[in-house]
């Protein structure tokens, strides 16, 4: 693997002149690039279109606009590129994408067909209808993490049947703000179920991140819900963090009345707890 990483400051770098006609990596298997490109050209992507297969990238804005000029990345290049994670910059130096739509749309435009993608940087309460529609030109994901955003339930529930091949998503905590108020907790499962009476055949695990916003009882039910509504899951603790109690909250809710009429599903679910 070649990792490209901070040996000095971004106020001290030197951008390395432009080396034309070389090709000093042919046959690069891994690419990370951690700090502001160094070079005045596309020097180290070239000869590695074809065997290129993991990349890792901090998105400066000079590594953009070269990725930009030189038209590195095509629908069809990359061909064995399977594992991509896009880290955005963004602060008082640098700003990189106008929108969150615009960032994304760069992000998944690198190697559409790769099946585990990793993207930092999202807002936490980006809008989801722009998600649902850029997801929809990348099915071939199987390996989801968007650590930084939070969706609502219902959210996650379109995204997850937007990708048929997804097997593994990472958010935040769900929001389920979108649920009436009217609907209690022992009428969630008839109520999710008579929306959504599966979301995937193929998901089989989840994981929330971190957030001081974290609430154990209402991170269950989700758990629980998904379960009914993603057949092939199986349970694994769904926190980021450690919390010993979070197994306790599953298992009190799915003795609830309108999550026990489930039990079964959830024995199976929860078989390794």
């Amino acid at each position: 693997m070649m990792s490209i990483t901070p040996l000095r400051s971004k106020q001290a770098m030197t951008r390395l002149p432009a080396v034309a006609g070389a090709t000093p990596f042919p046959g690069l298997r891994r690419l990370s690039i951690q700090i502001d490109y160094p070079f005045s050209d596309d020097v180290l992507f070239r000869g590695n279109a074809a065997t290129l297969e993991y990349l890792d990238l901090q998105l400066f804005h000079t590594l953009i606009g070269r990725i930009r000029k030189y038209k590195v990345f095509t629908p069809d290049s990359h061909p064995k590129l399977q594992y991509v994670k896009i880290r955005q910059i963004d602060d008082d130096e640098v700003h990189n994408f106008a929108t969150t739509e615009a960032y994304m749309r760069f992000a998944l435009s690198i190697a559409p067909h790769a099946q585990v993608r990793e993207i930092e940087g999202l807002p936490l309460n980006a809008k989801f209808p722009l998600f649902q529609a850029l997801f929809v030109g990348v099915p071939d994901i199987q390996i989801l993490e968007l650590s930084t955003i939070r969706l609502h339930f219902w959210n996650i529930v379109l995204l997850v049947k937007s990708l048929p091949n997804l097997t593994y998503l990472h958010t935040q905590p769900p929001s389920f703000s979108q649920i009436p108020k009217s609907v209690s907790v022992r009428e969630l499962p008839k109520y999710v179920l008579s929306r959504h009476a599966l979301a995937s055949e193929r998901l089989q695990r989840w994981h929330f991140g971190y957030t001081i916003e974290y609430r154990p009882n209402e991170v269950a039910r989700c758990v629980l819900l998904l379960a009914l509504l993603c057949p092939s899951s199986k349970y694994i603790n769904p926190i980021y963090y450690y919390d010993e109690a979070f197994t306790g909250h599953l298992k009190r809710i799915a003795e609830m009345q309108g999550f026990s009429e489930h039990s079964q599903r959830f024995l199976t679910f929860m078989d390794e707890c």
